[in-house]
């Protein structure tokens, strides 16, 4: 089937045109699969954050009791309160991206956090029931204090904040994960999307280079074929093979001059 030149430039706009949708979908899809990625990132940074700022409440409420059980005042009770809220709005954050996903794992911590503050109350409050314990100096009561001290104290570090880890250090991992991931797909569909672009650009240029390049080598061969049939020279053949509308005009002219030369021919005769 011979190509027209319409045919070959639709050709070469189609190839053009595939790629380029190929490049878009390519890219509509690495849109997706990174915004896909930047959500769980985010995810994760803020599970991340918010275990910390548990890890973090948790600490604060055995320094408020401790500062005040040491400076005799209130203080320090107020600052475990504030620590308490923090650690509260903290875990809702948890909860939020976490609830689903890990329910499990937050009612055991939930449940391990009740027994911390059972035993945190139980010496705030033999705290706030001998708040001169220290300046009177009672062994008894100085014990009691300690023992209940200790007994939050002892549970936080055993129990609470290996609790907490068991949920921030596996986020931690993944945040790590992720965003690697992310930084790779970015890196390779940019790679991807460049190559596919300039594939595109070379296959325009060189369908326009073949393209023109035939139809000017062929006009160029009509007009001297032109040329010379003007001139009376009937000898030199005309061929052209380019499958189009080029090579049908070769042809006809081609006919002319056999018709021509033929003519002349017999009024020789």
């Amino acid at each position: 089937m011979k190509l027209t030149i319409a045919r070959k430039l639709s050709i070469g706009f189609g190839i053009l045109v595939l790629l380029l949708i190929i490049t878009a979908v390519l890219s509509v899809y690495s849109l997706n699969r990174t915004q896909n990625l930047t959500s769980q990132v985010i995810d994760s940074q803020e599970v991340v954050k918010a275990t910390n700022q548990c890890k973090e409440a948790i600490y604060k409420t055995r320094v408020g009791v401790v500062q005040s059980y040491l400076t005799g005042t209130r203080s320090g009770l107020s600052r475990t309160a504030t620590a308490r809220s923090d650690y509260d709005a903290a875990w809702e954050i948890v909860k939020q991206y976490r609830g689903v996903e890990k329910a499990d794992l937050l009612l055991e911590i939930a449940g391990i956090r009740v027994e911390y503050d059972r035993r945190l109350d139980q010496a705030i409050t033999s705290l706030s029931a001998n708040p001169d314990a220290l300046d009177e100096g009672d062994p008894d009561v100085l014990d009691i204090i300690n023992r209940n001290l200790d007994f939050a104290d002892s549970y936080s570090s055993s129990t609470m904040l290996p609790a907490l880890d068991r949920l921030h250090e596996p986020e931690l991992k993944a945040l790590e994960a992720l965003a690697a991931n992310a930084q790779r797909w970015a890196t390779r569909m940019t790679t991807l999307t460049l190559i596919l672009g300039l594939i595109s650009v070379i296959v325009a240029v060189v369908a326009a280079y073949f393209i023109s390049r035939g139809i000017t080598r062929s006009t160029s061969t009509l007009s001297k074929a032109a040329d010379a049939i003007s001139r009376g020279d009937l000898d030199i053949p005309i061929e052209i093979n380019t499958g189009d509308e080029m090579e049908i005009l070769a042809d006809s002219i081609e006919r002319m001059r056999n018709s021509l030369a033929a003519a002349i021919e017999r009024l020789r005769r």
